[in-house]
């Protein structure tokens, strides 16, 4: 019996190990994988990672994307009641468009920061605006979408942006 279930352990180990998602797995495959999340990077969001070119001077969408150009306040509840309520703001209208963003850009970035101590955390005390390029290759974080493994990291992979036409 207990030989049996040494070997029901180890099937189950290698099977697990044998289909989980690695950073040699083409984008395609992981994509299509229900178990991993690929955490897009910020400025790529708007038109989605996969759906994104470079060129010297921008990052374009190679399609154009469903773009809301209309909202509607609803209110749930009332929000001023004790019970409390909350106001969700509803697209009403959208188009499609093509999203382009300018590689260079500028950033407010952290130049002096507080000791942490009992009063502060160690937040930023000094800011200063610096101008930078978005690059064409990013860095993305793959995590878990599974279990008590949500959002655990499991790689980086490069992605690389294709030049636009």
């Amino acid at each position: 019996m207990k030989f049996f279930m040494m070997a029901l352990t180890a099937a189950t180990l290698f099977s697990q190990a044998s289909f989980a998602a690695s950073p040699k797995d083409s984008w395609a495959k992981l994509r299509a994988d229900r178990n991993v999340i690929i955490l897009q990077p910020h400025v790529l969001m708007q038109m989605g990672a996969f759906n994104a070119c470079a060129s010297d001077t921008e990052l374009r969408s190679i399609n154009p994307v469903k773009t809301c150009t209309a909202y509607k306040e609803v209110v749930h509840g009332n929000p001023n009641s004790e019970a409390g309520g909350w106001i969700e703001h509803v697209c009403v209208n959208y188009e499609m468009r093509d999203i382009t963003v300018e590689r260079e850009h500028e950033e407010q970035v952290c130049t002096k920061w507080l000791p942490p101590s009992e009063a502060s955390s160690g937040e930023c005390k000094e800011w200063k605006t610096v101008v930078k390029t978005y690059p064409r290759d990013f860095s993305v974080e793959v995590v878990s979408a599974v279990g008590e493994t949500y959002m655990q990291h499991l790689f980086n992979k490069t992605l690389s942006l294709p030049d636009c036409k």
